[in-house]
């Protein structure tokens, strides 16, 4: 078996960063298990929940360490005991990102859509793809391609 020592070259520097992040997660949970919160995990999610009017969404404890998770399926959001009991910042800064209420996304108007619209032949289309956007620019002023 052959060892090439470039290897470790590549291999290192995404080792010993993703070896730091790990360090920097841990000592930052580690330190917010440390200050008290008003609320627990479950409790800082339901009011969350109950403000944006998503009363249909249920908080489960299920067992594992920061194994806490939205499914949206079966709209249940599941905590670790740490979360859903523990009543410190942790628990309330882990629990609260997975109810935010998002906003709907807006459609993306591309331009394939945009020439689409304006009945853009699709030669058209890959013409101004190879040679600069001049039927996204008719396509937008309102005029066909």
């Amino acid at each position: 078996m052959f060892f090439d020592p470039m290897y470790l070259l590549f291999v290192a520097p995404g080792l010993l960063l993703a070896l730091w992040a790990q360090y920097r997660i841990s000592t930052t949970y580690a330190a917010a298990q440390r200050l008290p919160a008003e609320l627990s995990g479950a409790a800082a999610a339901r009011h969350i929940l109950d403000s944006a009017d998503l009363r249909d969404v249920a908080i489960e404890q299920i067992s594992g360490h920061l194994s806490d998770h939205y499914d949206p399926r079966d709209k249940v959001l599941r905590l670790s005991p740490e979360v859903y009991q523990s009543r410190t910042l942790a628990a309330v800064g882990i629990a609260a990102p997975r109810v935010r209420p998002r906003p709907a996304r807006r459609p993306r108007i591309t331009r394939r859509w945009c020439c689409a619209i304006w009945r853009c032949p699709w030669p058209a289309w890959e013409a101004t793809r190879a040679y600069g956007s001049a039927c996204w620019a008719s396509c937008s002023t309102g005029s066909r391609c």
